[in-house]
């Protein structure tokens, strides 16, 4: 079942005593209910809508959930919650962490750090909306950040279903093409497009649709994506998972193959808005 994304912006919570700054001295956005992304690869674009800087995520950037709310590290940003869940802290190495959404109560707190950049890559007394004066215990947290694009180069299905006018002009016609990959399932016909290939929601197939769909735009790219995969190993990736042949290797899982690509997909992606776009793929 396909799935496309809806952007819908959680209206502002009026004005009054609902936040303290953090230890950078950001003061967070407050919204109502859930912040609402469609997938980790969504984070970033949906934080860019709320805080009006949509136009201006030009390169790679990277999302995640974390729920329950647990410290989280990567070779990029590390994050830690506080023992009594109210207070989330950050530093970061080789990347420019651009948005923080913190959740407790019935509300959610936006920090915009590509508005106001912090003065050091760590911040700290991140929190969710007061309720009655007291702050609540943070539900989940929200990440986006753009990594140092120089780890690698491979694009996410992020950058590349992102890829309006607005975003990146150069790329859109990428949209209106037609995958090669030959589906083996309901979920997408052999005359969907890429914008419906990368939107497909969910686990299983359509994760490996996703990935495998950006996977084969960013071999396609020849030297402006130093990938690592051929397209031709692409679709042998593709092939041995849903068919079982494809490439010596014994049938992979559904989940086996995504998890190959989006390695590659998140090396660090070095296309902008303002590149010329190469010979359709």
């Amino acid at each position: 079942m396909m799935s496309m994304v809806v952007y819908a912006v959680s209206p502002a919570l009026s004005a009054q005593a609902t936040n303290y700054p953090s230890e950078q001295g950001i003061t967070p956005q407050s919204f109502n209910g859930n912040f609402k992304a469609a997938d980790d690869d969504q984070i970033c674009y949906e934080i860019a809508k709320q805080a009006g800087y949509t136009e201006q995520l030009a390169q790679e950037v990277r999302g995640f959930k974390i729920d329950p709310p647990v410290n989280f590290a990567n070779q990029y940003v590390d994050f830690k919650v506080s023992a009594d869940l109210k207070e989330l802290s950050w530093t970061s190495t080789g990347a420019e962490v651009l948005g923080v959404v913190v959740k407790g109560g019935d509300n959610y707190n936006l920090y915009d750090y590509k508005s106001t950049p912090p003065k050091e890559m760590q911040d700290a007394k991140l929190h969710s909306p007061l309720k009655n004066g007291k702050i609540p215990q943070i539900s989940h947290y929200n990440v986006c950040y753009m990594p140092d694009v120089a780890v690698g180069q491979g694009c996410t299905p992020g950058f590349w279903r992102n890829d309006t006018p607005a975003n990146r002009p150069a790329w859109n016609y990428l949209s209106t093409l037609t995958p090669p990959l030959t589906p083996t399932s309901q979920f997408l016909d052999s005359g969907s497009q890429y914008n419906a290939a990368l939107t497909a929601s969910g686990g299983g197939y359509n994760a490996l649709l996703r990935h495998a769909s950006a996977a084969y735009l960013d071999a396609s790219m020849g030297s402006y994506v130093d990938y690592p995969y051929t397209t031709s190993q692409v679709q042998a990736i593709w092939d041995n998972a849903t068919k079982g042949t494809g490439d010596p290797q014994p049938p992979r899982t559904y989940e086996q193959a995504k998890d190959l690509l989006q390695t590659a997909n998140e090396l660090g992606c070095p296309l902008s808005a303002t590149n010329p776009p190469p010979t359709n793929p």
